[in-house]
């Protein structure tokens, strides 16, 4: 089961949870390897996350805040 530590807007976990089951179904990647190339997909594209508040809206951030990636984990047997 992946779930989040903390309350993330909808279409952060949206856009993650499609990168991971890409990753998990399309690419055969183990469920931990899918989860962390989808979290640092993320994190190097931050244009996925257009519309939501991001930090500073001056310039167009380099990268995403861990907000709206790192709450996410496995739980369960996911080996």
């Amino acid at each position: 089961m992946v779930a989040s530590l903390w309350k993330i807007p909808d279409l952060a976990t949206r856009r993650l949870v499609e990168r991971f089951y890409h990753n998990l179904w399309e690419k055969k990647m183990p469920r931990l390897e899918a989860l962390r190339e989808a979290q640092i997909w993320l994190l190097h594209h931050p244009g996925q996350l257009r519309g939501l508040d991001l930090i500073d809206k001056t310039q167009p951030p380099k990268q995403s805040p861990p907000f709206y990636w790192a709450a996410f984990v496995l739980s369960g047997d996911w080996r």
